[in-house]
């Protein structure tokens, strides 16, 4: 006790320094526990509130735009690129082209979807893609008519029904209308048939006995009378029917129409001739125009053609058309489909 008293440093140095043994040992011991008690609360649920899915759809879109290079955007179909929309005065009001009409009866959208100058005067008249048919025979399409009349409303055929809207692509060569829709009938020449039957001399004792007057009208005007079945000198022609006839007159009585029948022996061709009658030849044509031309290229020459003939329009060469019948100043043609069609004389 009395060191005690007399050494109170060396007694607060010896207490103090227990102490921290003391500590360090009951620190020791909770760190060896550690790996025991952290394994003995894994299983242990903090919470059983349900953590819903995050939605990352907005920073999929950021990540998707960020990864895709940077292209320019420009108006639809416009062409327009680093140009702002198309504005044009109307009215006095300053406004976008829109569904109207500046060259009438193509609308304005149909020409800007096609990337063609609307403002432009000529556009029409013009072949963007150089395959033969103007941006206005494209416009009119398969049918060659316009499925728009001049005030924007829907055109109707013959029946009261809308034209079908069959226009074709001005920018793509391979679009374009059938090549026949650029063929026009300049005309008809009649040729005078040579022979005109004039009369007739039945056998009262055999009927099927009959004599025939004809006269020849380039042939010197000779007078020749021939039984049926005979061939007719100077012409490739053979009498081959006799048909009598009899129609009411204006008077009340009957006139003779007696029809005589001949053939051309060439071709086989027959020709109905009226009693007194002058008739048009079967060496008789028609006069074709065809206006399509190849970029570049030259006109195609008239084509004359008879009755039953063929021909061919380039480009196709592989396709045949024929000139069916003529009458007045119209000519039925077969296309190569088989189709028929009607072409009216145009000046």
């Amino acid at each position: 006790m009395d060191w005690i008293k007399k050494n109170p440093a060396q007694v607060s140095l010896a207490i103090v320094a227990l102490l921290t043994l003391a500590m360090i040992a009951l620190l020791y011991s909770k760190v060896s526990a550690f790996d025991a008690n952290f394994d003995s609360m894994r299983g242990i649920a903090v919470s059983s509130v349900k953590v819903e899915k995050l939605n990352t759809e907005v920073l999929d879109a950021s990540r998707k735009a960020l990864d895709t290079p940077a292209v320019w955007q420009h108006e639809e179909a416009s062409g327009r690129l680093l140009m702002s929309k198309l504005y044009v005065i109307k009215d006095g009001r300053l406004q976008q082209p829109g569904g109207g009409m500046f060259h009438p009866p193509v609308e304005n959208k149909w020409l800007d979807q096609s990337e063609l100058d609307l403002l432009s005067e000529t556009v029409l008249k013009e072949d963007p893609d150089q395959d033969g048919f103007t941006t206005l025979e494209e416009w009119n399409g398969l049918d060659t008519v316009s499925h728009l009349d001049n005030a924007g409303q829907k055109a109707m055929d013959a029946d009261g029904q809308p034209l079908p809207a069959d226009s074709t692509n001005p920018t793509d060569p391979k679009s374009h209308p059938a090549y026949h829709t650029k063929l026009e009938l300049a005309k008809i020449v009649y040729i005078p048939f040579r022979l005109r039957f004039m009369s007739a001399d039945i056998n009262p004792k055999n009927k099927k006995d009959v004599t025939v007057q004809i006269n020849t009208v380039d042939l010197q005007n000779k007078t020749l009378f021939l039984p049926i079945g005979a061939d007719i000198p100077r012409t490739k022609f053979k009498i081959v029917a006799y048909e009598e006839k009899t129609v009411p007159g204006q008077d009340g009585t009957t006139k003779d129409a007696s029809e005589l029948t001949v053939m051309n022996k060439e071709t086989g061709a027959k020709v109905v001739l009226p009693r007194g009658q002058v008739v048009d030849s079967p060496d008789s044509y028609a006069i074709f125009r065809y206006k399509w031309v190849q970029p570049g290229g030259t006109e195609t020459p008239p084509i004359s053609k008879a009755r039953s003939q063929t021909f061919t329009l380039p480009p196709e060469p592989d396709k045949t058309y024929k000139l069916l019948e003529i009458q007045g100043q119209t000519a039925e043609i077969e296309l190569p489909d088989g189709t028929k069609k009607t072409l009216t004389a145009t000046p």
